[in-house]
């Protein structure tokens, strides 16, 4: 029994067992937590081309998480440790490619703008102007528009920084010419 799990289970995250194991036939019912089916003989198992585990990382969250009660779905599909540069770059992509529509070009703009501002962290503190977190916020608490947590929380300063750059340039790769041409976007 023990066994038989185990070599399911990697078949299931490997993404192989639609393809190996029943046709497609037992994947589903052991992502469903059930005992898989039998195909009946002389029927043909429907074919269902599962995602990998990494593609599956990288799926994205529809509205309906966020309208069925799921406070942080990219939290849970986020590999990262929270609040690392890992974590925060890969909630800012995911974050900007779901609600914006930016594809990778705007991300590579905006992960240069934001290292340089903070180094993504969400801590970071100009000494001299006061501008806070990721984004570089000034004032720091007009970042409490997109939640009270704003002082610690990356995801809350990501969702700022972005609807800023939103509104105020369009697009990343404009905030990040702007940040060349003067030194602030």
């Amino acid at each position: 029994m023990r066994g038989t799990r185990t070599v399911r289970l990697v078949a299931v995250v490997t993404g192989i067992a639609s393809c190996v194991i029943g046709l497609g036939v037992i994947a589903p019912a052991i992502a469903a937590g059930e005992a898989p089916a039998r195909v009946p003989t002389g029927r043909a198992a429907p074919v269902v081309a599962a995602p990998t585990a990494a593609q599956a990382l990288l799926l994205p969250t529809s509205g309906r998480d966020r309208e069925r009660g799921v406070e942080n779905a990219s939290r849970t599909r986020n590999p990262h440790r929270f609040a690392t540069v890992d974590y925060n770059q890969f909630y800012a992509r995911t974050h900007m490619f779901e609600e914006y529509d930016w594809g990778k070009e705007q991300y590579e703009c905006l992960e240069i703008l934001w290292t340089k501002e903070s180094n993504w962290n969400e801590r970071s503190r100009n000494r001299i102007t006061g501008a806070y977190g990721i984004p570089q916020s000034l004032p720091a608490t007009k970042m409490s528009s997109h939640g009270p947590d704003w002082e610690d929380n990356p995801e809350t300063q990501i969702r700022w920084g972005l609807h800023y750059i939103n509104v105020r340039y369009g697009t990343p790769c404009k905030a990040w010419r702007t940040f060349q041409r003067i030194g602030w976007y």
